[in-house]
């Protein structure tokens, strides 16, 4: 359930606490989950902790908890922002509530906000992955993880596609998967670079 490094506390390299969406537990038990971490293993001073959810299972009161616990970062699974490629998948919450939820979740300033996205779901097109791009971008969001989807058996997705939810696909990496891939490369390394830009102008450091 958990990797920990040896090491001296406060000084010693960070441990790893490993458990799918824990934002399932409840509040009290996440808040009673990073304390014992945080004080029970050899962590550097200044460790990042990441509690990894899902949108639709973390309330306020979860947050809370996991910042009271300690935590300084979240991860949310977005995959991607479009509501019907998600309803596909059946994931719950749609586009408008996962941008409501990433802004709130932001908004305090109390932690770092991460997610992913992916390409190369059935049915996803350029104009799709354009977009979800645009919305991450104009969340301002600390981090982005991007990757390209693929399948396995004994996934999922796989059983969503043998129930008929979404067309059957072999798992490649072709021309559109390439096109989404250097869009992406393009419009995040100008972001990049205007970013810099902008902190230089206005008298930060590069």
């Amino acid at each position: 359930m958990a990797d920990v490094c040896s090491g001296d506390p406060g000084t010693g390299p960070c441990g790893l606490y490993r458990r799918r969406h824990p934002s399932a537990l409840e509040a009290h038990d996440l808040e009673r989950l990073l304390k014992t971490v945080k004080t029970g293993f050899p962590l550097v001073n200044d460790c990042e902790i990441t509690v990894e959810g899902r949108i639709h299972s973390f309330s306020p009161e979860k947050i809370d908890a996991c910042l009271a616990g300690g935590a300084n970062c979240f991860f949310i699974g977005v995959r991607t922002f479009h509501t019907d490629l998600r309803r596909s998948m059946r994931r719950i919450a749609d586009r408008d509530r996962i941008i409501e939820f990433l802004e709130k979740l932001k908004a305090g300033g109390r932690a770092v906000v991460v997610i992913d996205l992916i390409y190369g779901f059935p049915g996803q097109t350029m104009e799709m992955w354009r977009r979800d791009i645009g919305d991450f971008l104009s969340l301002d969001l600390a981090v982005i993880g991007i990757f390209a989807a693929l399948t396995k058996t004994s996934s999922l997705m796989v059983a969503l596609i043998g129930g008929g939810m979404t067309p059957l696909y072999p798992v490649r990496f072709g021309r559109e998967d390439a096109l989404m891939a250097g869009l992406t490369l393009a419009v995040l390394t100008a972001a990049l670079i205007l970013q810099l830009v902008l902190r230089g102008n206005s008298g930060g450091m590069i």
